[in-house]
């Protein structure tokens, strides 16, 4: 989708709440402290409230991600290295949110398995969280898919707050 922002704006414009939904999910890459995209979007949806319902999904997408790394249950999976100082714990679960970050920016992310859906292992070894050999080795990928898309389906992808009246809605 063109410019999910102007569009966005413009289900508030007109009290679109199922557009505003629909499009909400595809915002979710758009930097919210810009301020220009910030005036870009008040101005045209002529309210600060869609501003409000963008930050209120993203603060609960942020809350949610600690179910996305508990599916992983990277304290189970370690290996022993890696899960002996708290600092080392800590920034392999930093590493997991922000490469869930990244696969939960997709507007329906779909989940097949829970270490490619999160770059743990990419095709020709390539990844995007790094861990050795060792770490998840024995580990059954499918519970952990399962998990994985658990979490992902429960994952806040669009806005609750929405505008009051649908002008979209089918007249009785």
């Amino acid at each position: 989708m063109e410019r999910p922002i102007e569009l966005y704006a413009l289900t508030w414009r007109f009290d679109a709440p199922t557009a505003a939904r629909y499009t909400s999910r595809y915002t979710h890459g758009a930097d919210l402290t810009d301020l220009a995209l910030v005036e870009k979007l008040t101005s045209r949806a002529k309210s600060v409230e869609p501003y409000v319902s963008l930050t209120d999904l993203r603060r609960r997408r942020e809350v949610a991600l600690d179910d996305v790394v508990e599916a992983l249950e990277p304290r189970r999976h370690l290996c022993a290295a890696h899960s002996s100082s708290d600092k080392m714990f800590f920034s392999f679960v930093a590493m997991i949110k922000t490469a869930a970050r990244t696969a939960l920016r997709a507007p329906f992310p779909v989940c097949h398995d829970a270490f490619s859906f999160l770059g743990l292992q990419g095709t020709e070894g390539g990844r995007v969280v790094t861990w050795c050999s060792a770490c998840y080795a024995g580990a059954d990928r499918g519970r952990l898919t399962t998990q994985l898309q658990e979490a992902v389906a429960k994952y806040p992808q669009e806005v609750s707050i929405v505008p009051k009246d649908d002008a979209w809605k089918v007249w009785d």
